[in-house]
């Protein structure tokens, strides 16, 4: 299992408004825009930027960080064996496959295997 990215979430009121600050900061700009559920989301550089209605974000508000890991499966198995609970998944998004696990200090980190061919069906 390889961790190969991490993004940190940030909460913006609008995507569209929030995104053409992040294409000048951040000069690979997004790499990734989507729809999940009521909320949409955003990739720019190491920020995931999350926007939607309150309720279908609280879920996501306890979240530190999100790994993009190349094998969901081993690193589902590597956390039960460090004594992390799993709170969700894994189950299928938009993206791909994913879970939550909050780790033996308390973090919570989502963990996220892409999905490139559910990715190019959207």
């Amino acid at each position: 299992m390889t961790i190969l990215r991490t993004y940190a979430p940030l909460f913006v009121p609008d995507i569209g408004a929030a995104l053409p600050a992040f294409a000048r900061l951040c000069p690979r700009g997004p790499l990734l825009r989507f729809t999940h559920g009521e909320f949409e989301a955003a990739m720019a550089s190491g920020f995931l930027l999350l926007c939607g209605p309150p309720a279908a974000l609280a879920a996501h508000r306890e979240i530190r960080t999100i790994a993009i890991v190349s094998d969901l499966r081993a690193i589902q198995r590597d956390l039960l064996a460090a004594g992390a609970r799993i709170l969700f998944g894994p189950r299928r998004v938009t993206t791909g496959r994913h879970l939550a696990a909050r780790l033996p200090a308390g973090e919570v980190v989502e963990y996220l295997q892409f999905g490139w061919s559910r990715m190019a069906a959207h």
